[in-house]
């Protein structure tokens, strides 16, 4: 059985300062993890090649298009892979979507959110969310990880205050598909979404665990308002990048004291 030690991904979200909790008790590091460091690929924040789907992601892409009834839009165009702070993930996205949470100087997470403008409302435009986070056991299924993250992410309503529409809420789902990122490091499953609210919206959300069985995963959620939204979600979905070793060690609970 897996046991979960990572946080779901969610799409939507706003920021503000937590308030203060109680300190946590003593816990113990999952192993196997190294030291957070700069980003592994040298290719971060530069120009990136054009992302090729394989075919499982034209199946994708041909049943959420099916579908969604998307506006059609001319490709994006000047492809960027783009990293996180702690140079945990990575993916290529077009260059134009240049608002990117965290922020430098913001506290970092493996992971981050990209879209062209962070608006008022979640569902005025695309955005990409990328993660990774690890588990302990066996891996989890991927119809879990995707329905916890769909369920932690709105696809209607504001960031800040965070209120509105869970994605399973206000959208129709779509059979699950499998999906395998164009290095072969990572195979999983989208979770396509549509007619949200009974508009031309789609999401998807996706995990993929490594192909070598690695204890870690990366996870993607997207938004696409038209036909060129949806392939930039799509090729970074298929871009997408973990480095382990940059992924922080999750933290279980302490073991129960059995009497001696």
């Amino acid at each position: 059985m897996a046991v979960l030690v990572a946080a779901a991904l969610t799409a939507g979200c706003g920021g503000g300062d937590d308030a203060a909790a109680p300190a946590a008790p003593t816990t113990t590091a999952t192993p196997g993890t190294g030291s957070i460091g700069a980003p592994r690929d040298a290719a971060c924040d530069r120009p990136a090649e054009p992302v090729a789907l394989g075919e499982d992601l034209v199946a994708v892409r041909d049943a959420v298009a099916g579908e969604a009834g998307l506006a059609t839009a001319p490709p994006e165009g000047d492809p960027v892979r783009r990293c996180d702070l702690v140079g945990a993930t990575s993916a290529v996205v077009p260059a134009a979507w240049g608002d990117q949470l965290p922020r430098p100087g913001d506290l970092p997470r493996p992971g981050f959110t990209i879209s062209p403008s962070f608006g008022p409302r979640v569902e005025t435009d695309p955005v990409v969310v990328v993660g990774a986070g690890r588990f302990v056991g066996d891996p989890p299924t991927a119809a879990f990880v995707n329905e916890n993250n769909a369920r932690g992410s709105l696809e209607r309503g504001t960031r800040s205050p965070r209120a509105g529409t869970a994605i399973p809420d206000g959208c129709r789902a779509l059979g699950p598909l499998p999906f395998t990122t164009g290095d072969g490091v990572l195979r999983g499953e989208v979770q396509p979404f549509v007619e949200c609210d009974g508009e031309a919206r789609a999401w998807l959300v996706a995990v993929a665990f490594p192909t070598d069985g690695g204890q870690y995963q990366g996870e993607l959620i997207g938004q696409a308002l038209t036909t060129a939204d949806l392939d930039a979600v799509l090729a970074a979905l298929a871009s997408m990048t973990v480095e382990p070793t940059h992924v922080p060690p999750k933290e279980l609970p302490p073991l129960p004291q059995v009497p001696a």
